[in-house]
């Protein structure tokens, strides 16, 4: 069986908080959790524990999807030399540099 994601894994333990909520016993969650995803009790049981020691629902990140632009070479092997020496990935940079170009187009616009 291979690793949830991290969407994944999230959205599992805000179910688990909300079926903590609904159902009588942890019992129960646990039984529904095996139901549902077809895991093992023992990590139907880490899904509650973990669920127990949350105060809110954890935040699931969006889908990320494959987009190709054409950029200048110079601009590539910048941006990869600022990673590398950052610790980011590319797409992380990107992400948030595409974000603030957008926040201030919105803030003109």
């Amino acid at each position: 069986m291979s690793k949830s994601s991290t969407a994944e894994r999230n959205h599992r333990i805000n179910l688990t908080i909300s079926l903590l909520k609904q159902l009588p016993s942890s019992r129960q969650v646990v039984i529904e959790l095996i139901k549902r995803y077809g895991i093992s009790s023992r990590q139907a049981y880490r899904y509650v524990q973990e669920a127990q020691d949350t105060n809110s629902l954890l935040p699931v990140p969006e889908q990320k999807i494959v987009f190709t632009v054409k950029l200048p070479w110079s601009l590539v092997q910048r941006l990869r030399e600022f990673a590398n020496a950052a610790g980011h990935s590319l797409s992380d940079l990107t992400s948030q540099a595409l974000e603030r170009f957008l926040r201030r187009a919105d803030k003109l616009g």
